[in-house]
């Protein structure tokens, strides 16, 4: 499983956030779904056998993210925190 670009549609969602207005929405969409929705898919293919597998994919994918986090510098964080209201 393709852990860290799963990852990327979260890390990235700033970028389609921008894209996704009433000019480029179409445009945004579809690139969106091309790169992340196969990723996905495989994702839920791989953990249907597993009653727990979509919440150990989601704790992965959330420690995954939080390691990500971790990692920026802290004025990184402080421009990120800065920013997320705008974007979530």
């Amino acid at each position: 499983m393709k852990l860290e670009e799963l990852c990327a549609a979260v890390q990235e969602a700033r970028y389609y956030n921008e894209r996704f207005t009433r000019r480029e929405y179409t445009s945004a969409f579809r690139t969106y779904t091309e790169r992340f929705g196969p990723l996905y898919m495989e994702a839920v293919r791989e953990t249907a056998e597993d009653p727990d597998g979509r919440r150990v994919l989601a704790e992965q994918l959330l420690d995954l993210l939080e390691a990500g986090w971790k990692r920026q510098r802290a004025w990184n964080r402080t421009m990120v925190q800065a920013g997320k209201s705008r974007c979530w």
